[in-house]
């Protein structure tokens, strides 16, 4: 077992109290967001509906997509959506 080094340690417990503060509402899944994730899926191009459902659910909520993962913030998504990243809202040196 390995251990983790101080440093990331620090980051993973700064990282869960901000997620803690986070203001975050679970959504149900029904048939209407798939409906709306396969129509995003279609019209963005996307082989997958995974990741049109987080957008089709930023566009019913009218929030902002946050994620990791780069592909969907470049992609045609980007113009249905605001995309950022967690870095985004790293504090300021």
């Amino acid at each position: 077992m390995s251990s983790v080094p101080s440093g990331a340690r620090v980051n993973i417990l700064t990282a869960f109290e901000r997620l803690q503060q986070a203001h975050i509402e679970p959504i149900p899944v029904n048939a209407a967001l798939v409906q709306e994730a396969w129509t995003v899926a279609e019209r963005c191009g996307f082989a997958r509906v995974y990741d049109a459902a987080y957008v089709a659910l930023a566009l019913r909520e009218e929030a902002t997509l946050v994620t990791l993962d780069g592909n969907l913030s470049r992609s045609p998504a980007a113009r249905l959506v605001t995309i950022l990243s967690p870095a985004d809202f790293a504090p300021s040196a």
